[in-house]
């Protein structure tokens, strides 16, 4: 049986949950949210730089906090131009909270799919790459919400900006 990482994706968030850690999530105001990924820039070379792509996500706020978790999945078109699968996990905090242009900034973690870099990478799992960095929401209008994440680069970038929209649900 093949491993993959959204299979240990999965197991830990059934460890964390497990562990009563789904006490401190404020379940009224979680929430779900489509994905559009509009591009990224940063890659050297031949990386391209539109990288469309669609996912789906779901948030969850700490009770009586500042802070939210989130766990993120889709499909885009990496920048070696090939459609591939990813995964992520993530923690924000609001920095602003004043509606409707609420700011909230935080860290995330996850998998790539990028068959060439796992190739040159010792931080991979099978054709997928590690993947983190930074990022920043802002809520725009009624359910739209954009992020922009900024991640170390691999083998061919200094660093990695993307640029997404959330569509909340």
């Amino acid at each position: 049986m093949k491993k993959t990482p959204l299979m240990a994706i999965a197991l830990a968030g059934f460890t964390i949950s497990g562990c009563g850690f789904a006490d401190y999530i404020g379940a009224t105001r979680a929430y779900n949210y489509a994905v559009i990924q509009h591009a990224s820039a940063g890659g050297d070379g031949d990386f391209e730089n539109n990288t469309p792509g669609i996912g789906i996500g779901s948030e969850a706020p700490f009770k009586s906090s500042k802070y939210a978790v989130g766990v993120e999945a889709g499909i885009y078109n990496n920048p070696e131009d090939v459609r591939a699968p990813y995964a992520v996990a993530y923690v924000e905090r609001d920095l602003i909270e004043n509606q409707p242009r609420r700011l909230r900034v935080g860290g995330f973690a996850g998998f790539a799919k990028f068959p060439f870099e796992a190739e040159r990478s010792n931080l991979n799992f099978g054709d997928y790459v590690l993947t983190g960095g930074v990022q920043a929401t802002v809520s725009t209008f009624g359910p739209h919400e954009l992020r922009v994440r900024l991640s170390p680069g691999l083998n061919d970038a200094n660093a990695t900006v993307t640029l997404s929209s959330n569509f909340k649900f």
